[in-house]
């Protein structure tokens, strides 16, 4: 009983309604014009070719008929009073007889079963791994090695179809005479522009190489082949069930049908996701995917993504994305993101980001990021960031948006980096010796750009006692007529007295402006104020009169437990080397 509901159930997911692809809404208004006339109108409107049988319609009887913003089909079954029925196939709109019975006619030629090769119009050689698609019934079939195929039968009696599709060649629709089925030699263009199979990358061996082993590779290989040749035709059915990819409700024509709704019980390949995709191993979609996809390892699709799309190791889309990317380990995207990437490792872009991409590892853009890329590690953006980078490691070909982490790297850069070290291959670097009035000896070292950058400081002094200092701060500068500058620097310093064992008890912080002129292209003089502060534990008093140094006079000095506080005025000159 189990096993007859489960037939049962199978049966009823493989005779769900197919219907056409979805098509061009146009206006129309015609009062007692002649068939023929009407069709051009609807051809003119839609932009589509129209295809009729011979035999199918008087084209001079006169018909009336009005239309506001009407899908084409709805129109022509009216046109032909619904005796009629349509199915889009790339930009032609295939008119079809409207079958009342499916019974066969054993007086006629009913049950047709169809037979030829398929062969290059220039060569005359045979072609192998062409579509035959035979519009009606939508029933499909491969040539041979040899060109040769065989369609199974269908009832019919004065029109057939058949649709011959191969890549690198025109496609090409032919109509069949019922007594003239047999040995066709039916001829392909090839196509004189180049073929580029980009958006098949997916489906060129990467699928076929995740199956296993013991899996049957030739019969998913035939479902790739027949959706890489039918790229204008489109089935849709509510639903399918898949157990593998090759395995499925949807039979051959997996790779041209859409469906609302998949459940996949291992693995599942299907044409196109509008709905609910649900996959307890893997989900593979040769074009797009809209609304959910969820996957116990990995979705894989060969086209966009819009909508939320989750798996517990990885997600991977070769179009764009719109929405939320959830993936175990890692989301990689081919083209355009605009949404959000959340990864337990690491995200990859490979074109602009519009949005936010967050990992524990690292997350990378090929193009420009306008959003926000945060990463437990390292964060990369090729071209341009026009957003906020925040890791350990930070690298940006163009920064024009804010990088923060320990080392900020860039090629060019107009915007801010904070961060230990601060890198740019043609930004401002620069090397200063100084001395000032509390350390005869300065070196600095400042990266980053003129209007930002950041600055690492070392200083030695002898008044009394030895004293060394190390400090790192931020500061920009101001090109004036091109020779003269004006930069202002902030710092924060902790000052070493010889003898004494914690760094942390003298804290000098400072704020200086200086003025300069260049002497040379890469080197110049400047000179200016600062105001000094300097902050003191006072369980290292000791000698601390000395750490005024010099025996400036504070013009302030304030104690706040546990600190001493003194506050004054000091300056500068230094000489700069740009480099």
């Amino acid at each position: 009983m189990r096993k007859r509901k489960i037939i049962l159930l199978f049966i009823l997911f493989s005779t769900l309604t197919s219907v056409a692809q979805k098509e061009v809404h146009i206006s129309l208004n015609a009062k007692n014009q002649p068939v023929q006339k009407v069709l051009e109108l609807i051809k003119r409107e839609s932009n589509y070719r129209l295809i009729i049988p011979n035999q199918f319609y008087n084209p001079d009887s006169l018909v009336t008929i009005t239309y506001q913003y009407q899908k084409s089909s709805r129109i022509i079954k009216k046109l032909f009073n619904g005796k009629a029925q349509t199915k889009i196939v790339g930009n032609r709109i295939i008119v079809l007889p409207k079958y009342h019975s499916n019974k066969p006619d054993s007086s006629d030629h009913s049950y047709l079963e169809v037979s030829g090769i398929v062969i290059d119009q220039k060569s005359r050689e045979t072609l192998r791994e062409a579509t035959i698609y035979q519009i009606e019934k939508s029933k499909i079939t491969l040539t041979d090695k040899a060109g040769g195929f065989v369609l199974p039968g269908t009832r019919n009696k004065k029109h057939l179809l058949l649709y011959i599709a191969r890549q690198m060649y025109s496609d090409t629709i032919i109509q069949i005479d019922p007594k003239n089925r047999e040995n066709l030699v039916i001829p392909l263009q090839h196509k004189e522009t180049p073929y580029f199979a980009d958006e098949n990358l997916m489906f060129d061996s990467p699928i076929e190489q995740l199956m296993p082993k013991f899996v049957s590779k030739k019969i998913l290989k035939k479902q790739i082949t027949i959706a890489k040749n039918l790229q204008n035709v489109n089935e849709k059915k509510i639903a399918q069930i898949s157990f593998l990819p090759f395995l499925s409700t949807n039979g051959h024509k997996n790779g041209i049908t859409e469906n609302n709704f998949s459940l996949n019980i291992i693995g599942g390949f299907n044409g196109s996701i509008s709905g609910i995709e649900i996959g307890g191993g893997a989900n593979l979609t040769y074009r797009n995917t809209s609304g959910l996809q969820a996957a116990g390892l990995f979705n894989w699709v060969n086209r966009g993504v819009s909508g939320l799309q989750m798996a517990g190791g990885f997600n991977n889309t070769y179009g764009d994305f719109q929405g939320m990317q959830l993936g175990g380990i890692f989301n990689y995207n081919r083209e355009q993101l605009h949404g959000f990437q959340l990864a337990g490792i690491g995200n990859i872009v490979r074109s602009d980001i519009t949005g936010m991409q967050m990992s524990s590892a690292y997350n990378h853009g090929c193009r420009t990021v306008k959003g926000i890329q945060l990463a437990g590690i390292f964060n990369s953006t090729i071209h341009t960031l026009k957003g906020l980078q925040l890791g350990m490691v930070n690298y940006a070909g163009n920064n024009k948006g804010f990088q923060l982490g320990l080392l900020n790297i860039s090629d060019s850069t107009s915007g801010v980096s904070i961060g230990l070290f601060n890198y740019s291959k043609t930004g401002y670097r620069s090397f200063a010796l100084s001395a000032n009035e509390i350390f005869p000896v300065n070196v600095a070292f400042r990266s980053g750009s003129t209007h930002f950058y950041t600055l690492f400081k070392f200083s030695i002094g002898k008044p009394e006692k030895t004293y060394l200092s190390m400090g790192t701060g931020m500061g920009t500068q101001i090109t004036f007529r091109k020779s003269w500058i004006a930069s202002i620097d902030a710092t924060a310093n902790m000052l070493h007295e010889d003898g004494t064992k914690d760094w942390g008890d003298l804290l000098w912080y400072r704020l200086g402006i200086d003025g300069g002129h260049q002497i040379s292209e890469k080197f110049t003089l400047a000179a200016g104020p600062a105001v000094n502060l300097l902050q003191v534990r006072k369980t290292s008093m000791n000698g601390i009169q000395d750490a005024t140094l010099l025996n400036l006079k504070p013009i302030n000095e304030k104690e706040i437990d546990p600190f001493l506080i003194q506050l004054w005025i000091g300056g500068q000159i230094e000489l700069q080397y740009r480099f």
